[in-house]
């Protein structure tokens, strides 16, 4: 593959409106939903490990309890020679144990009472303290690691850079969230790992072409700096496309074959990485062109 010549600082404009109509969109999503659709890890909830016959899958279970009227999360646990499952399901405060014996008699009545061990092996609730504890953390993680990444960049580059990269990283959590709130997907302690792995991804792609571009400002002196940054994206271009492809294809095998428990997981993945390689491109590197316009300018008016 040859290297290309695409002028992508020409299209910044156009690029940096898109991304702030989809983040626009997401938070009149957010205003209107009242907020995002918490899954039982945050708002609380039952969990229930059980014993089943082997001849039961996670998708009879499912829909023996979906007959009922009864949404959970369901996967296996342990060693797949017991056949242990967790279901998950909200809870109420004042009637936990009637949930219970609804889950007991929907897998009784659809599956048969001989495929379920019965009393189950054991029964948590999980309540609103909890979940409160988890959101929380689940902030702290995120503030936590794009500070620490500032800080990273900001010594091995320049703070404009670590500006850029912390921008572009929030560009994509915001567009991961929008996407989740367009398709009323629930916010779960999956969807923070995938969002945390989506900021190393992301950031890895872009500290690629920022390096790329580092070393060419040090080549290419005399080059106008749109030109370097130009330059150094369709330089990398060839790799990006490399990764973000592979990467692609195993996520969709996961997003199509992986079932319902990772399919949240899949598809905020699948989104970050689309989101990641746009920015790296469009939103990371142009705030660099922008910055060094702006400096330009302001030392013209000092010497005027």
């Amino acid at each position: 593959m040859k290297i290309p010549n695409i002028n992508f600082v020409k299209f910044r404009y156009i690029a940096i409106s898109i991304s702030l109509i989809v983040i626009i969109a997401g938070i009149v999503f957010f205003v209107m939903n009242k907020g995002f659709d918490l899954g039982i890890d945050f708002k609380g909830g039952i969990m229930v490990q059980l014993k089943t016959d082997e001849s039961i899958t996670t998708a009879d279970l499912r829909e023996a309890l979906n007959k009922n009227g009864i949404t959970a999360v369901i996967q296996k646990y342990g060693v797949p020679e017991k056949h242990e499952f967790l279901i998950r399901t909200s809870a109420q405060a004042t009637n936990n144990k009637a949930i219970v014996k609804n889950i007991e008699n929907a897998l009784s009545a659809n599956l048969g009472a001989d495929k379920i061990v019965l009393p189950f092996i054991k029964t948590d609730l999980v309540g609103p303290t909890i979940g409160a504890y988890i959101t929380r953390q689940s902030i702290w993680l995120i503030l936590i690691s794009l500070i620490l990444i500032m800080i990273y960049i900001a010594i091995r580059f320049e703070f404009i850079f670590s500006v850029a990269a912390v921008i572009a990283l929030l560009h994509d959590v915001l567009i991961v969230l929008a996407f989740l709130l367009f398709t009323h997907k629930e916010i779960t302690v999956s969807i923070i790992a995938a969002i945390l792995t989506l900021i190393g991804y992301s950031l890895n792609d872009t500290i690629v072409v920022f390096d790329r571009i580092r070393e060419d400002l040090k080549k290419y002196k005399t080059i106008p700096y749109a030109t370097i940054i130009n330059r150094s994206i369709n330089e990398t271009l060839k790799r990006t496309i490399v990764t973000s492809l592979t990467t692609l294809f195993a996520v969709l095998s996961i997003f199509y074959f992986g079932g319902p428990v990772l399919h949240d997981f899949a598809f905020a993945i699948l989104v970050g990485i689309i989101s990641g390689t746009y920015s790296s491109i469009f939103i990371a590197s142009p705030i660099l062109v922008e910055r060094n316009l702006h400096k330009a300018i302001k030392e013209e008016k000092e010497k005027a």
